[in-house]
C-alpha cells in the first residue's frame, strides 16, 4: 500500500500523463480514458485515506473559496463548463439525472 505522499507523487505523475496524452490521442482515445480511469481510482483511495470518518459517506460540503474544481464522472473528466459548484451542491445544467451507482470524483485545488 502507498504511502499518502507516493499517492501524491503517482497523482500528478498520472495527471500530468492524462494531460499529454488527451492532447496527443484526443479525450475519447482509449489510452486516454484508460489512464483517466486510473488517475480516478487513485483520486478515490487517496481521498478515502485522508477523510476523518474513513466511511466513504457522502460529502455534505465543499470548500467555500477554491481556485478551480475538476470533477470526473464515471471516470470521465468533464469540460469546464458542463457544472458549476456551491458549498452544498453540484449542478450540471441541461444534464441527466445520474444513477446513484454513477462514479463521482471532485478534486478541489485550494488556494
Amino acid at each position: 500500500m502507498l504511502s499518502l505522499n507516493e499517492m501524491k507523487s503517482k497523482i500528478d505523475y498520472l495527471r500530468t500523463h492524462l494531460i499529454e496524452i488527451g492532447m496527443l490521442q484526443g479525450l475519447s482515445h482509449p489510452e486516454t480514458i484508460k489512464s483517466s480511469q486510473e488517475l480516478d481510482k487513485l483520486l478515490y483511495k487517496f481521498q478515502r485515506n485522508i477523510s476523518n470518518n474513513h466511511t466513504g459517506a457522502a460529502a455534505t460540503a465543499f470548500p467555500g473559496s477554491f481556485a478551480y474544481y475538476i470533477l470526473y464522472i464515471n471516470a470521465q473528466i468533464q469540460t469546464a463548463d458542463t457544472s458549476t459548484v456551491t458549498t452544498t451542491t453540484i449542478t450540471i445544467p441541461n444534464g441527466d439525472t445520474l444513477d446513484d451507482a454513477t462514479p463521482i470524483v471532485v478534486e478541489f485545488v485550494v488556494n
